[in-house]
């Protein structure tokens, strides 16, 4: 099956709604056809609403998220993780590489 692309940026990125990996939300940005970016944020961080995110802007914010991830980091793939103690009314309270979980 193939995913619904959500968001596109210049043509060489492109943001697709993913299965969550237990209780998140996920975005995956493709660049050239090719995964880069795993981004999650987890359930709980939408739970709290002092965080900023919710349902209804999840994916947009972790796509934001993930092009500003894009201009400072060139792995070739990575895996982020937001959880409720890094975020406050929309904004990261934490470094960005705090938000790593893994990359190549």
């Amino acid at each position: 099956m193939e995913q619904e692309i959500l968001f596109k940026e210049e043509g060489f990125y492109q943001g697709f709604k993913a299965l969550p990996e237990g209780d998140t939300r996920r975005v995956i940005i493709r660049k050239n056809n090719l995964a880069i970016l795993d981004l999650n944020v987890s359930g709980t961080t939408i739970a709290v609403a002092s965080s900023g995110v919710d349902e209804e802007n999840a994916h947009e914010w972790l796509w934001n998220l993930g092009m500003k991830f894009l201009e400072s980091y060139n792995y070739r793939f990575a895996k982020i993780l937001i959880t409720s103690d890094m975020v406050l009314n929309g904004e990261l309270t934490v470094p960005l590489e705090a938000t790593i979980k893994e990359h190549e």
